[in-house]
């Protein structure tokens, strides 16, 4: 390995040679690898070149090193592999050059329940498509056309179902998003063991970015394609797993959000239906033939037939009619949260108290006018700032954050800032923390009072 290169964080793109010896790493002048992100101590961590062998060394860094998402201790040398991926602060370094990687649109909480919406309305108006579909490949087809309609973010995607004769799966369609035919491979080579998985447990699996995936459970093909999303949903019917639909995405991690993956079970759910509707018109239209000479049994079997399809289209109405009060209770939600936000915003803009919203690195949010008004910035000019530009000393910066982030608030912080003029302030801080699902830390929001 003689070099080493950028593929996640501020710097990515760039590649390093690595040094005979020893190559340094960190936020110092001096490092023959700088990455300029606050997180990074001066000196944070050495690759170490022996001969053919390459070693990682952290040391004794605040925030630590990760080699594929486990943690190394300090001060002790850990050989990497050459597929394997660095992880330093917001940086991540691999020893092999990476597709690039397409960044899906930011989306709002607004958005996100107006795009799950939708995606329930036209689940609703497929299940009526699949419902009138009694030919079994023409019905396939229909299933992934409506998959790539529903779901915008997928490249490909294929229907695997269960032969009842050897009890192995066999692919009965895979298609790719119509207009990429050039730029992607028409041979899904799937990973057998999440599929497997998925017909084992009959429980959907979403792998939201594939390079952070036991590399067992990835065939090779997927990584030479750069399938970085991957959704694997079983087609059950009562309680029968018959098979799987699988998706992925080319070159975009985190593609795939678990409301998508609600969207193609609730899809699978009635595709399963429809399948099975298909299977039986299709069986029993063979036996209808092969009885032609056998009137009595003809009119039978087509009884029978009528009963079969009345009872599985009394099936997709009720599931038609889920969807229905889905569709209305998140148009009731979208609406209580349109008018919370609204109040929200205008006791944030009136308040006579400077209030603020930022991200943990120091990026302003929002703030309201009061804010605008003790600082002296105008909202054009505060968006392009950040907040440790109006510190007069970046330790007491270090300070708020280290207090905040251990106890989840403070309250009357002392802090001095600094106007656009110049102009110090001695200030009080009240502020809490603002956190994700997760737990991880996005930002702060509180309120500035002068005391100068």
């Amino acid at each position: 390995m003689k070099e080493v290169y950028i593929i996640g964080g501020p710097l990515r793109g760039n590649s390093f040679p690595i040094n005979e010896g020893v190559t340094t790493i960190g936020r110092a002048a001096d490092n023959d690898i700088r990455l300029l992100e606050k997180d990074i101590s001066r000196h944070h961590a050495q690759l170490i070149k022996k001969e053919d062998k390459v070693f990682v060394l952290d040391l004794a860094s605040l925030q630590g090193v990760s080699i594929d998402g486990e943690q190394i201790d300090p001060a002790v040398e850990v050989e990497i592999a050459k597929e394997s991926r660095i992880k330093i602060g917001r940086t991540i370094l691999a020893f092999q050059k990476q597709a690039p990687v397409k960044k899906p649109p930011a989306e709002t909480l607004e958005d996100g329940s107006r795009n799950y919406i939708r995606s329930l309305e036209l689940v609703l108006n497929v299940s009526n498509i699949l419902a009138q579909s009694l030919d079994t490949n023409e019905l396939f087809d229909k299933v992934v056309d409506q998959i790539f309609n529903l779901l915008k973010r997928i490249d490909r995607g294929a229907i695997l179902l269960l032969d009842k004769d050897t009890g192995k799966l066999r692919e009965v369609v895979s298609k790719i998003r119509p207009g990429h035919e050039k730029d992607l491979s028409s041979t899904i080579h799937y990973s057998r063991t999440i599929v497997r998985r998925t017909m084992d447990r009959g429980e959907p699996i979403l792998m939201s970015d594939t390079s952070y995936a036991n590399k067992k459970e990835l065939s090779e093909s997927i990584e030479k394609m750069n399938v970085r999303s991957i959704m694997c949903v079983p087609l059950t019917y009562k309680g029968e797993t018959r098979g799987v639909v699988y998706v992925d995405t080319i070159g975009l991690p985190e593609g795939f959000r678990k409301d998508d993956l609600k969207v193609l079970t609730a899809l699978s759910n009635t595709a399963a239906i429809a399948i099975e509707n298909a299977h039986l018109y299709g069986e029993l239209r063979q036996e209808l033939t092969e009885r032609r000479r056998a009137e009595r049994k003809l009119q039978k079997a087509s009884k029978e037939l009528e009963k079969e399809i009345e009872k599985r289209t009394q099936e997709l109405s009720k599931t038609v009619e889920f969807l229905k009060q889905e569709i209305s209770d998140h148009m009731q939600a979208e609406e209580a949260l349109r008018e919370s936000e609204e109040k929200y915003r205008s006791l944030f803009q009136e308040s006579r108290d400077a209030l603020f919203i930022t991200t943990r690195d120091g990026a302003f949010v929002e703030v309201n006018k009061s804010y605008l008004d003790l600082f002296g910035y105008t909202r054009k000019e505060i968006a392009n700032l950040k907040v440790q530009e109006t510190y007069t000393d970046l330790d007491d910066r270090s300070r708020f954050q280290a207090e905040i982030e251990k106890k989840g608030s403070v309250r009357d912080f002392n802090i001095w800032f600094r106007k656009k003029d110049g102009t110090e302030m001695d200030c009080l801080v009240t502020a809490t923390v603002r956190k994700a699902e997760d737990g991880r830390i996005l930002g702060y929001h509180g309120i500035i009072r002068e005391i100068t």
